[in-house]
Parts: structure tokens; sequence; C-alpha cells
């Protein structure tokens, strides 16, 4: 700002500077500086008991063209908040750039954006300060790009610094140990260099309406770290995979075989097979027939295997019945004996039930 000096009349002569006269020159135009300096700043929001207070009806998007302190104390247009407090800086009073912060009257809420005059004015961005509402807090964490994978992994078995900490994508680029049938998946790590890690994993095959497996796994250490094995979570798909498929094993599956065998195996080694053999036979009085039946599985040590027969006589229910049931000692078939009674008749439907193991 220029400053103007009115010296009048006659200056006296002095040595070794100012003379008092132009002194108190000098100072009187340096206070009127002060004065002007401070009435602008209060008419902009500055340095004054209150800031430029606004109208209900008056937009955040067209503020005047100054640095100022605003406040909208009853609500208005284009505001974060119903009451605020805006600090606005100009790079010029037309064509620059408008850089605006809010901050909520009644709360600890922040609020920012940045526009070129004349554009339309961007959307307000909340801050990390105060509680924030869902919405705000929704905006922040996709600001800060929090549980997004948006990196690939390089090395799924780095344990290092390095590693991509949280959730990224894997690839076929992605270098170490994946569970067996994925080459994509989303990896999720938590890591703690030089001591415990924790990954899980989920896998991705491209293929529309398809919910793939997820598998978890920890490791300790650090270059040395030995990695366990991955391991199938279980949830109502995974645990009805076939129990015998590695990795990818469930808790327990079923098999139809050969049109007349129903085999439910258990991860930890325990089969159930229903058999209907189809068999029908006439037995005259007090007749005796012995039967063996192929089993679909092969049952693992026989001696901890047992069976059971069913069967249904078409006339009397005055018999013997089935007289005795065995496990061939090879695991691969059962018999059983069955007597008549007085009356001769056909017995039909038998059924035998083999308890035993798989493996």
């Amino acid at each position: 700002m220029a400053r103007q000096e009115i010296d009048l009349g006659t200056r006296p002569s002095g040595v070794g500077g100012d003379t008092p006269r132009s002194a108190m020159i000098k100072l009187n135009a340096m206070t009127a500086e002060l004065y002007q300096g401070d009435a602008m700043a209060k008419a902009s929001g500055w340095g004054a008991s209150v800031p430029i207070s606004m109208k209900p009806t008056d937009s955040a998007d067209a503020l005047p063209a100054i640095n100022g302190l605003f406040m909208f104390g009853n609500g208005g247009v284009s505001l974060p908040s119903s009451y605020v407090f805006i600090i606005q800086t100009v790079s010029g009073a037309g064509g620059g750039h408008v850089r605006q912060i809010a901050f909520d009257l009644l709360s600890e809420r922040e609020w920012s954006r940045q526009y070129a005059q004349g554009t339309v004015a961007k959307p307000w961005q909340s801050g990390i300060y105060g509680e924030l509402d869902i919405d705000a807090a929704l905006m922040v964490r996709r600001r800060l790009k929090i549980f997004n994978p948006y990196t690939y992994v390089a090395n799924i078995d780095d344990v290092s610094i390095a590693q991509v900490q949280g959730y990224g994508y894997v690839s076929l680029n992605t270098a170490g140990t994946l569970p067996s049938g994925y080459a994509y998946g989303v990896v999720n790590t938590v890591l703690n260099s030089g001591d415990q890690v924790f990954q899980d994993f989920v896998g991705l095959t491209g293929l529309p309406g398809a919910t793939q497996n997820a598998y978890r796994r920890t490791g300790y250490g650090t270059s040395e770290t030995r990695w366990g094995p991955w391991r199938l979570v279980m949830d109502s798909a995974s645990a009805l995979q076939p129990v015998n498929d590695g990795e990818r094993s469930g808790l327990m599956d079923l098999t139809m075989m050969n049109g007349n065998a129903a085999v439910w195996r258990y991860k930890n080694g325990k089969v159930v097979m229903h058999i209907w053999t189809g068999t029908s036979v006439t037995l005259q009085p007090g007749d005796i027939i012995t039967q063996i039946v192929a089993l679909p599985v092969q049952v693992v040590d026989p001696r901890f295997a047992v069976c059971e027969v069913n069967f249904q006589p078409t006339i009397s229910y005055d018999h013997f019945g089935i007289t005795t049931k065995w496990v061939n000692a090879d695991g691969g078939s059962v018999g059983f004996s069955c007597r008549n009674g007085a009356t001769a008749q056909q017995f039909t439907n038998f059924k035998v039930q083999v308890v035993g193991a798989w493996k």
C-alpha cells in the first residue's frame, strides 16, 4: 500500500536523521495505515468480535471474493451443516481459486473444499475430527483406501515389511504358496515383521453366481518362516465337499453308487453305507438262506466294522429272521443268514447298513 505523507511548511534542518517534525509526520502516516488495515480486517471478519454474519438465504457457493471469516448461524445454502463458521481464502478477485474450511458451531466436525471461481463448487469433504455420521465415515474410509484391495501382492509368502498389509489382490504374477486350485484371489495379511503373521484368502475364478472357498493360515519368524498349511474355512458349502480332496477336503460327503448304495464319508475316517440289494427269496418252512453282499467302498480294519440287515416277509411275521451277520475279513463284503418260520413265504427288500472306517 502506498503511503502518503503530508509535509507542510518549511522543514527544519537537523543533523543525524529526521528532525522531530519530520519524524512525527511519518508516525502519523503509519498510525493511519494501522487503523485502515484493522478496519479492512474487521470488514472481512478478521479481528472483529464476530465474523461476517450470513442470512439463511445466502449460499456458501457465492460468498464475496475476499479472504474472510463467515458465519451461518441460522442455516444457509450449500452448507455441510446448518450452523457453521467458514474460513475462506481466495487467490484473486476474479478467475482465481477458492479454498473453504467449515467448522460446525455445535460440534467438533470439520469440512473442506476447493474450486475455481466461476465453476460449480465441489462437494464438501468431511475431515476426521469429531463424531462422524455413517455417510461421512464411509467417505473418509474411501479416501483413506481402508479395506480396499487395490494393491497386487508380489509374494504371498513374504513376511518382511515390504509385504502388503491388509487386503491385496493375488494374480498369476504372485509368487508363493496359494491354496490348491486357485491362481486369483484376495488375501488379507496381518503382519508383525519377525514375529507372528496371519493370512486369510478367498479364491476368485471369474464365474458369475459362484461363491468360492475361503482359507486361512498362520506363520512365525522372518526369512525362515515356515508357513503352516492353508486350512479350508468351513461353511455350509465347503463342509460338504469331498473329504479326500487335499486342501479342499470337506467334513462330510454323500455319494450314490451303483444305483443302489448311498455312502456317507466323514473327515475323521468314519463311513456309513446303506445298500438295497433288490433280493427276493422264497423259503419253505424252516429253510435257511445265506447271502453275501459286496460293499461299494472297502472297509478298513473290519474288526471295527458292524453291519445291520433288514428285510420284509410277505405272509407271516412269525419267523426266526436274521440269525447271524458279519463283515468279511477282506473288508469288501458282508454276509448274513435268514431262517424262515412255519409258513412258506417270500422275503423281499433286503437292506444292509454297514458302519466302519474308509481310511
